[in-house]
């Protein structure tokens, strides 16, 4: 089996799951949910020119806003909220993460904080609908580069003693290559996964 095909199936997914992505957002959003003039206007125009023309804008500066915002309020809250101390399982080199376990109580807090928000006036919740199909356009282009990212930090400055590549650029980047990748002091797949 050549180092090619282990790779398809990532190279695939990395390819198609941002475009069908903004697919699902178009169809719920303009479409009524209907997949069938997705397809009709995808057999006229093409599936390149058709995923192009209905792509947002990823810059847009309120969904950025919104985005980097509710990130830097889960990341406060992640080192701030009181919890009990959680150690993870020890891993092949000897590492043991360890994580405060205050994930309900941030839950609570974001809930609050967000009602809160929107009887303050600073946040209205429907501008998340608003903006949606730019905050899910944002998302795929962050989501890359936090990728990309963690692969370079990966081969060059692992945050362990746990990493290593798979053989492949492709793997790598799809798969990881740091077991539990920081920055600075946050823990990213924790911040990605729990928050």
């Amino acid at each position: 089996m050549s180092r090619w095909s282990g790779s398809l199936g990532p190279l695939f997914l990395m390819l198609v799951c941002p475009g069908f992505g903004m697919a699902m957002v178009h169809v719920s959003k303009n479409l009524a949910g209907d997949w069938g003039s997705l397809w009709s206007s995808i057999r006229s125009e093409g599936l390149l020119s058709h995923i192009t023309s209905i792509w947002p804008s990823c810059t847009n500066p309120r969904a950025l806003y919104l985005i980097f915002g509710f990130m830097a309020f889960e990341a406060f809250l992640t080192k701030v909220v009181p919890g009990k101390r959680f150690e993870a399982t020890r891993t092949a080199m000897g590492n043991v993460p360890v994580y405060q376990a205050n994930g309900m109580a941030c839950y609570i807090i974001t809930l609050f904080s967000l009602l809160l928000s929107k009887e303050l006036g600073v946040c209205n919740p429907s501008e998340v609908y608003d903006l949606f199909p730019e905050i899910v356009s944002s998302l795929n282009v962050i989501s890359l580069l936090l990728c990309l990212w963690m692969l370079i930090q990966g081969y060059y400055f692992p945050s362990t003693t746990d990493s290593g590549t798979n053989g492949s650029v492709i793997v790598d980047y799809y798969w990881g290559v740091d077991l539990y990748p920081k920055l600075a002091t946050f823990d990213i797949k924790m911040m990605t996964n729990c928050r």
